[in-house]
């Protein structure tokens, strides 16, 4: 598959790199980045034959780590939220699939007031304008509880879409951020796109307040280690001035009595 040569020039490696791909059900492959040809070779095609890729899909790279990406898939035969035209003729042997181009200079971030870390990638389509959700049915304000808490997408309920888990985290973010963190998305962007992306947003979090509790309780154990340490050397401290007092009784004494000494030597009659 080639690559805009400013594009590659701008942000992709200037040798050849090894790029793990995920799909939604986190299955991976491997493909070759070939930098003198500013495109993907080996592995790519198999990843093409396993998703049954044609002209006209779109796919949307979500840089994860440094040489991974999760790959989201909308087929163009079953999404009407893109406009993309597959091409007549799909090449069965050898596909190169074309990148979404920006027909449009602005993106929109993805529930970045829940992490500012997720941005989707840009739409080619004409239509698809700064339009955002319409808000939730129920205002914010209004949410008393979790039982209560609806995600919608194009007024599609998507909550059969995620796991209580996943669901249950997405309302504490919101509830954290207090408003509904959907509210500010494309309005005809695909809603599994949404659902990856939330899942996604949620996984962040979790990994970033593990990594706090982590220093939390290191902190809590080296705390205790310091105090421990803090008792020792007080009781240690307590008892050099017993043996210190000790050892002064002892020398104060034995002054007193060379003091009697040398005073009888003294008073003796030559």
């Amino acid at each position: 598959m080639g690559l805009p040569t400013p594009f590659c020039r701008s942000f992709m490696p200037k040798e050849e790199t090894t790029f793990a791909l995920e799909n939604e059900t986190c299955e991976k492959w491997e493909v070759k980045y070939i930098a003198y040809k500013n495109g993907i070779s080996a592995g790519w095609k198999s990843f093409v034959v396993a998703h049954d890729l044609i002209e006209g899909d779109v796919l949307v790279f979500h840089l994860m780590e440094a040489f991974k990406f999760k790959v989201y898939i909308i087929k163009a035969s079953e999404s009407n939220e893109v406009d993309v035209t597959p091409s007549p003729k799909p090449k069965k042997r050898k596909l190169s699939l074309t990148m979404v181009k920006e027909k449009h200079k602005k993106s929109t971030p993805l529930l970045v007031k829940a992490i500012e870390i997720l941005e989707h990638s840009e739409t080619n389509n004409k239509d698809i304008g700064p339009e955002v959700l319409e808000p939730s049915t129920t205002p914010f304000q209004d949410l008393k509880s979790f039982e209560h808490f609806r995600i919608k997408v194009n007024g599609q309920c998507i909550d059969s879409e995620l796991s209580e888990e996943v669901k249950l985290g997405y309302y504490k973010l919101c509830i954290h951020k207090k408003q509904f963190l959907h509210d500010d998305v494309h309005k005809n962007l695909y809603h599994k796109l949404v659902v990856g992306m939330i899942g996604e947003t949620v996984n962040i979090a979790k990994s970033e307040f593990g990594v706090d509790l982590k220093r939390y309780v290191e902190a809590k154990k080296n705390e205790k280690l310091i105090e421990d340490e803090i008792v020792k050397v007080k009781v240690k401290l307590l008892e050099l001035k017993i043996k210190a007092k000790g050892l002064l009784g002892c020398l104060k004494d034995k002054a007193e009595k060379y003091m009697i000494k040398f005073q009888d030597e003294v008073d003796v009659p030559c």
